[in-house]
Protein backbone atom coordinates (compact mmCIF):
# COMPACT_ATOMS: atom_id res chain seq x y z
CA UNK A 1 0.00 0.00 0.00
CA UNK A 2 1.45 3.86 -0.57
CA UNK A 3 1.88 6.22 1.65
CA UNK A 4 -1.63 8.18 0.64
CA UNK A 5 -3.80 5.88 0.65
CA UNK A 6 -2.61 4.86 3.89
CA UNK A 7 -3.21 8.26 5.14
CA UNK A 8 -6.46 8.74 4.05
CA UNK A 9 -7.41 5.95 5.64
CA UNK A 10 -6.17 6.84 9.17
CA UNK A 11 -7.98 10.60 8.48
CA UNK A 12 -10.99 8.47 7.99
CA UNK A 13 -11.03 6.59 11.36
CA UNK A 14 -10.23 3.16 9.35
CA UNK A 15 -7.16 2.26 11.26
CA UNK A 16 -6.19 -1.44 11.22
CA UNK A 17 -5.06 -3.98 13.97
CA UNK A 18 -1.22 -4.44 12.69
CA UNK A 19 0.95 -2.00 10.51
CA UNK A 20 4.13 -2.23 9.06
CA UNK A 21 5.67 1.40 8.14
CA UNK A 22 8.88 1.89 6.12
CA UNK A 23 10.45 3.73 3.74
CA UNK A 24 13.19 6.61 3.71
CA UNK A 25 10.64 9.43 3.92
CA UNK A 26 11.01 9.28 8.08
CA UNK A 27 9.29 12.26 8.56
CA UNK A 28 5.99 11.10 6.80
CA UNK A 29 6.27 7.85 8.65
CA UNK A 30 6.35 9.59 12.18
CA UNK A 31 3.22 12.14 11.23
CA UNK A 32 1.43 8.90 10.29
CA UNK A 33 2.32 7.20 13.64
CA UNK A 34 1.34 11.00 15.24
CA UNK A 35 -1.86 10.28 13.73
CA UNK A 36 -2.78 7.01 14.33
CA UNK A 37 -1.94 8.19 18.13
CA UNK A 38 -4.33 11.17 18.13
CA UNK A 39 -7.16 9.24 16.34
CA UNK A 40 -6.94 6.53 18.88
CA UNK A 41 -5.77 7.90 22.49
CA UNK A 42 -6.87 10.89 24.85
CA UNK A 43 -4.37 13.23 25.41
CA UNK A 44 -5.09 12.50 28.65
CA UNK A 45 -3.99 8.92 28.56
CA UNK A 46 -1.24 9.19 25.85
CA UNK A 47 1.22 7.75 28.79
CA UNK A 48 -1.17 5.11 30.01
CA UNK A 49 -2.14 3.60 26.44
CA UNK A 50 0.67 4.35 24.33
CA UNK A 51 3.42 2.01 24.05
CA UNK A 52 6.93 2.70 22.23
CA UNK A 53 9.46 -0.03 22.28
CA UNK A 54 12.71 -1.07 20.42
CA UNK A 55 12.59 -3.93 18.89
CA UNK A 56 16.26 -4.99 19.28
CA UNK A 57 16.33 -7.56 21.96
CA UNK A 58 12.29 -7.57 21.84
CA UNK A 59 10.87 -10.94 22.62
CA UNK A 60 7.85 -12.36 20.98
CA UNK A 61 6.70 -13.19 24.97
CA UNK A 62 7.18 -9.31 25.73
CA UNK A 63 5.54 -8.24 22.82
CA UNK A 64 2.59 -9.61 23.45
CA UNK A 65 2.53 -9.03 27.04
CA UNK A 66 1.89 -5.23 26.14
CA UNK A 67 -0.68 -6.18 23.20
CA UNK A 68 -2.63 -8.16 25.36
CA UNK A 69 -2.50 -4.94 28.45
CA UNK A 70 -6.11 -3.46 28.43
CA UNK A 71 -6.52 0.15 27.55
CA UNK A 72 -7.42 2.48 30.54
CA UNK A 73 -9.06 5.14 29.05
CA UNK A 74 -8.56 5.05 25.19
CA UNK A 75 -11.08 2.93 23.08
CA UNK A 76 -7.96 0.79 21.57
CA UNK A 77 -4.09 0.24 22.52
CA UNK A 78 -1.74 1.18 20.64
CA UNK A 79 2.17 -0.26 20.76
CA UNK A 80 4.69 0.78 18.43
CA UNK A 81 7.76 -1.00 17.56
CA UNK A 82 10.70 0.14 16.08
CA UNK A 83 13.39 -1.02 13.88
CA UNK A 84 12.85 -4.89 14.58
CA UNK A 85 15.33 -7.08 13.57
CA UNK A 86 12.90 -9.42 12.58
CA UNK A 87 12.17 -7.63 9.24
CA UNK A 88 15.77 -6.75 8.64
CA UNK A 89 16.73 -10.05 7.21
CA UNK A 90 19.33 -10.51 9.90
CA UNK A 91 17.24 -12.66 12.04
CA UNK A 92 16.39 -14.70 8.24
CA UNK A 93 20.38 -14.86 8.15
CA UNK A 94 20.70 -16.14 11.44
CA UNK A 95 18.11 -19.48 10.52
CA UNK A 96 15.53 -17.90 12.57
CA UNK A 97 12.94 -19.22 10.12
CA UNK A 98 10.77 -22.31 9.74
CA UNK A 99 9.02 -24.01 12.61
CA UNK A 100 10.83 -21.17 15.30
CA UNK A 101 9.25 -18.10 12.86
CA UNK A 102 6.10 -19.38 12.08
CA UNK A 103 5.14 -20.38 15.77
CA UNK A 104 6.28 -16.68 16.52
CA UNK A 105 3.95 -15.21 13.94
CA UNK A 106 0.86 -17.78 15.26
CA UNK A 107 1.85 -16.16 18.88
CA UNK A 108 1.38 -12.62 17.25
CA UNK A 109 -1.59 -13.29 15.34
CA UNK A 110 -3.39 -15.10 18.47
CA UNK A 111 -2.63 -11.83 20.75
CA UNK A 112 -3.99 -9.25 18.01
CA UNK A 113 -7.25 -8.25 18.90
CA UNK A 114 -9.65 -5.44 18.19
CA UNK A 115 -8.69 -3.51 21.20
CA UNK A 116 -4.81 -2.97 20.05
CA UNK A 117 -3.15 -1.66 17.02
CA UNK A 118 0.38 -2.96 16.84
CA UNK A 119 2.70 -0.72 14.25
CA UNK A 120 6.19 -2.21 13.35
CA UNK A 121 8.72 0.89 12.13
CA UNK A 122 11.37 0.13 9.80
CA UNK A 123 14.50 2.81 8.45
CA UNK A 124 14.88 2.53 5.35
CA UNK A 125 13.55 -0.44 3.04
CA UNK A 126 12.01 -3.93 3.91
CA UNK A 127 12.95 -7.03 1.38
CA UNK A 128 9.20 -8.22 0.22
CA UNK A 129 10.87 -11.82 0.06
CA UNK A 130 11.08 -12.22 4.10
CA UNK A 131 8.91 -14.36 5.62
CA UNK A 132 7.95 -11.57 8.25
CA UNK A 133 7.19 -9.15 5.88
CA UNK A 134 5.01 -11.98 3.78
CA UNK A 135 3.06 -12.55 7.14
CA UNK A 136 1.83 -8.33 7.98
CA UNK A 137 1.38 -8.28 3.76
CA UNK A 138 -1.35 -10.91 4.91
CA UNK A 139 -2.52 -10.28 8.60
CA UNK A 140 -2.30 -6.32 8.37
CA UNK A 141 -0.57 -3.55 5.91
CA UNK A 142 2.63 -3.30 4.57
CA UNK A 143 3.02 0.19 3.47
CA UNK A 144 5.76 2.29 1.92
CA UNK A 145 6.63 5.89 2.31
CA UNK A 146 8.75 7.26 -0.66
CA UNK A 147 10.14 10.61 -1.06
CA UNK A 148 7.06 12.77 -2.64
CA UNK A 149 7.31 14.81 -5.74
CA UNK A 150 7.61 18.83 -4.75
CA UNK A 151 3.49 19.06 -5.88
CA UNK A 152 2.30 16.77 -2.85
CA UNK A 153 4.94 17.61 -0.40
CA UNK A 154 3.98 21.33 -0.37
CA UNK A 155 0.81 20.84 1.68
CA UNK A 156 3.27 19.31 4.14
CA UNK A 157 5.59 21.83 4.07
CA UNK A 158 2.74 24.84 4.53
CA UNK A 159 1.76 22.91 7.19
CA UNK A 160 5.04 23.16 8.79
CA UNK A 161 4.93 26.83 8.28
CA UNK A 162 2.03 27.15 10.06
CA UNK A 163 2.77 24.90 12.96
CA UNK A 164 5.91 27.75 13.01
CA UNK A 165 3.98 30.83 12.72
CA UNK A 166 5.15 32.04 9.77
CA UNK A 167 3.63 32.06 6.36
CA UNK A 168 5.19 31.31 2.98
CA UNK A 169 3.21 30.69 -0.82
CA UNK A 170 2.99 27.25 -2.52
CA UNK A 171 5.63 27.87 -4.90
CA UNK A 172 7.97 29.00 -2.24
CA UNK A 173 7.47 25.30 -0.46
CA UNK A 174 7.99 23.61 -3.57
CA UNK A 175 11.03 25.60 -3.96
CA UNK A 176 12.53 24.82 -0.65
CA UNK A 177 11.60 20.98 -1.20
CA UNK A 178 14.00 21.19 -4.40
CA UNK A 179 16.28 23.35 -2.79
CA UNK A 180 17.35 20.69 -0.22
CA UNK A 181 17.50 16.84 -0.57
CA UNK A 182 13.53 16.39 -1.26
CA UNK A 183 13.09 14.69 2.09
CA UNK A 184 10.31 16.32 4.48
CA UNK A 185 12.66 15.49 7.69
CA UNK A 186 15.45 17.56 6.16
CA UNK A 187 13.05 20.12 5.25
CA UNK A 188 11.43 20.58 8.71
CA UNK A 189 14.74 21.15 10.31
CA UNK A 190 15.54 23.73 7.21
CA UNK A 191 11.73 25.58 8.34
CA UNK A 192 12.89 25.57 11.56
CA UNK A 193 16.35 27.92 10.79
CA UNK A 194 14.21 29.75 8.38
CA UNK A 195 11.10 30.86 10.99
CA UNK A 196 13.83 31.75 13.68
CA UNK A 197 15.27 34.02 10.75
CA UNK A 198 12.04 35.37 9.81
CA UNK A 199 10.29 35.70 13.46
CA UNK A 200 7.12 35.51 14.18
CA UNK A 201 4.24 36.03 11.37
CA UNK A 202 7.53 36.51 9.39
CA UNK A 203 7.39 35.21 5.19
CA UNK A 204 9.60 32.90 4.03
CA UNK A 205 10.56 33.39 0.47
CA UNK A 206 12.90 32.09 -2.71
CA UNK A 207 15.35 34.71 -1.07
CA UNK A 208 14.84 33.73 2.49
CA UNK A 209 15.18 30.61 1.50
CA UNK A 210 18.57 31.46 -0.35
CA UNK A 211 19.90 33.39 2.38
CA UNK A 212 19.56 30.91 5.09
CA UNK A 213 18.90 27.07 3.95
CA UNK A 214 21.50 24.71 3.09
CA UNK A 215 21.44 23.60 -0.85
CA UNK A 216 21.82 19.95 -2.09
CA UNK A 217 24.40 19.29 -4.07
CA UNK A 218 22.11 18.51 -7.09
CA UNK A 219 20.48 22.14 -6.76
CA UNK A 220 23.55 23.70 -7.04
CA UNK A 221 24.79 21.80 -10.25
CA UNK A 222 21.52 22.52 -11.71
CA UNK A 223 22.27 26.05 -10.65
CA UNK A 224 25.16 26.03 -12.31
CA UNK A 225 23.81 24.66 -15.59
CA UNK A 226 21.41 27.16 -15.22
CA UNK A 227 23.47 29.66 -15.21
CA UNK A 228 25.53 28.66 -18.43
CA UNK A 229 22.49 27.96 -20.12
CA UNK A 230 21.17 31.02 -19.78
CA UNK A 231 24.33 32.90 -20.74
CA UNK A 232 25.78 33.83 -17.89
CA UNK A 233 28.58 31.41 -18.31
CA UNK A 234 31.20 33.31 -16.20
CA UNK A 235 28.80 33.05 -13.44
CA UNK A 236 27.97 29.41 -14.19
CA UNK A 237 31.91 28.71 -14.19
CA UNK A 238 32.35 30.20 -10.87
CA UNK A 239 29.61 28.71 -8.89
CA UNK A 240 31.52 25.11 -10.65
CA UNK A 241 34.67 26.00 -9.24
CA UNK A 242 32.47 27.39 -5.73
CA UNK A 243 31.09 23.18 -5.88
CA UNK A 244 34.98 22.26 -5.79
CA UNK A 245 35.80 25.12 -3.37
CA UNK A 246 33.19 23.97 -0.82
CA UNK A 247 34.61 20.58 -0.92
CA UNK A 248 32.20 18.51 -3.20
CA UNK A 249 33.31 15.41 -4.91
CA UNK A 250 34.17 16.07 -8.70
CA UNK A 251 33.37 12.18 -9.01
CA UNK A 252 30.10 12.88 -7.91
CA UNK A 253 29.89 16.17 -9.55
CA UNK A 254 30.80 14.13 -13.06
CA UNK A 255 28.00 12.17 -12.55
CA UNK A 256 25.49 14.23 -11.85
CA UNK A 257 26.31 15.90 -14.86
CA UNK A 258 26.58 12.93 -16.83
CA UNK A 259 22.39 11.84 -15.39
CA UNK A 260 22.32 15.99 -16.51
CA UNK A 261 23.76 15.51 -20.07
CA UNK A 262 22.01 11.96 -20.90
CA UNK A 263 18.53 13.92 -19.82
CA UNK A 264 19.75 16.56 -22.44
CA UNK A 265 20.00 13.86 -25.07
CA UNK A 266 17.32 11.43 -24.68
CA UNK A 267 14.35 13.60 -24.10
CA UNK A 268 13.07 14.00 -27.62
CA UNK A 269 13.34 10.44 -27.70
CA UNK A 270 10.78 9.79 -24.60
CA UNK A 271 7.17 8.74 -25.52
CA UNK A 272 5.53 12.08 -23.81
CA UNK A 273 2.15 10.70 -25.00
CA UNK A 274 2.06 8.26 -23.34
CA UNK A 275 4.58 8.35 -20.11
CA UNK A 276 3.79 10.52 -17.38
CA UNK A 277 6.25 13.24 -16.04
CA UNK A 278 7.12 11.80 -12.73
CA UNK A 279 7.48 8.22 -14.64
CA UNK A 280 9.78 10.45 -17.48
CA UNK A 281 12.05 11.75 -14.63
CA UNK A 282 12.44 8.34 -13.46
CA UNK A 283 13.65 6.78 -16.43
CA UNK A 284 15.80 9.63 -16.89
CA UNK A 285 17.73 9.13 -13.21
CA UNK A 286 16.32 12.14 -11.89
CA UNK A 287 14.58 12.82 -8.60
CA UNK A 288 11.74 14.80 -9.16
CA UNK A 289 9.47 16.42 -12.05
CA UNK A 290 10.61 19.50 -11.17
CA UNK A 291 14.08 18.88 -12.44
CA UNK A 292 12.77 17.22 -15.40
CA UNK A 293 10.62 20.41 -16.37
CA UNK A 294 14.00 22.57 -15.99
CA UNK A 295 15.60 19.86 -18.00
CA UNK A 296 12.90 20.27 -21.04
CA UNK A 297 13.53 24.12 -20.83
CA UNK A 298 17.17 23.82 -20.80
CA UNK A 299 17.58 21.11 -23.77
CA UNK A 300 16.61 24.16 -26.20
CA UNK A 301 19.71 25.65 -25.88
CA UNK A 302 22.19 22.84 -27.54
CA UNK A 303 21.49 20.86 -31.05
CA UNK A 304 21.09 16.99 -30.30
CA UNK A 305 24.27 16.63 -32.23
CA UNK A 306 26.02 18.65 -29.20
CA UNK A 307 24.21 16.72 -26.57
CA UNK A 308 25.41 13.37 -28.18
CA UNK A 309 28.89 14.78 -27.96
CA UNK A 310 28.58 15.66 -24.19
CA UNK A 311 27.47 12.44 -24.17
CA UNK A 312 30.06 11.11 -25.30
CA UNK A 313 32.78 13.68 -23.48
CA UNK A 314 31.14 12.67 -20.23
CA UNK A 315 32.07 9.17 -21.47
CA UNK A 316 35.34 9.84 -22.00
CA UNK A 317 35.93 11.87 -18.87
CA UNK A 318 34.94 9.05 -16.85
CA UNK A 319 37.63 6.32 -18.22
CA UNK A 320 40.06 8.72 -18.65
CA UNK A 321 39.73 9.12 -15.00
CA UNK A 322 39.31 5.54 -14.27
CA UNK A 323 42.31 5.34 -16.34
CA UNK A 324 44.10 7.52 -14.55
CA UNK A 325 44.87 9.59 -17.41
CA UNK A 326 43.27 12.29 -15.62
CA UNK A 327 43.03 12.94 -12.07
CA UNK A 328 39.04 13.53 -10.90
CA UNK A 329 39.16 17.67 -10.94
CA UNK A 330 40.40 17.43 -14.74
CA UNK A 331 38.11 14.71 -15.56
CA UNK A 332 34.62 16.98 -14.75
CA UNK A 333 36.33 20.51 -15.56
CA UNK A 334 37.00 19.23 -19.14
CA UNK A 335 32.91 18.87 -19.41
CA UNK A 336 32.52 22.14 -17.63
CA UNK A 337 34.39 23.83 -19.84
CA UNK A 338 33.61 22.59 -23.12
CA UNK A 339 29.43 22.72 -22.24
CA UNK A 340 30.54 26.15 -21.04
CA UNK A 341 32.35 26.75 -24.72
CA UNK A 342 28.99 25.35 -26.41
CA UNK A 343 26.16 27.46 -24.36
CA UNK A 344 28.21 30.85 -25.40
CA UNK A 345 28.24 29.84 -29.07
CA UNK A 346 31.97 29.40 -29.56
Amino acid sequence: MDSRTCMQQIGKGEIGRLYLFYGPERYLVEQTVEQIRRQLIPEASALLDGEELQGAGLSMEELCRHLDTAPLLAPRRLVVVWDDPRFSGKSEEEAAVGKAAKAEMDRLKAHLHDGVCLVFVQHGTVKSSLSWVKFLAKEGQVVSFDPLPPKDAAPWILRMAHRLGVTMERSDAMFLHEYGDGMLQSVWTEMQKLAAYVGENGVIDQDVIRTVAIPSVEYKVFDMLDQLFSGRVDAGLRGFNRLLLDGESPVMLLALLGTRIRAGMHLEALPASRMGTKEAAEALGMKSSYMLEKARRQRSVLSPDQWKELCRLCARADADFKQGKLSDEEAVRSVVQRLASMASGR
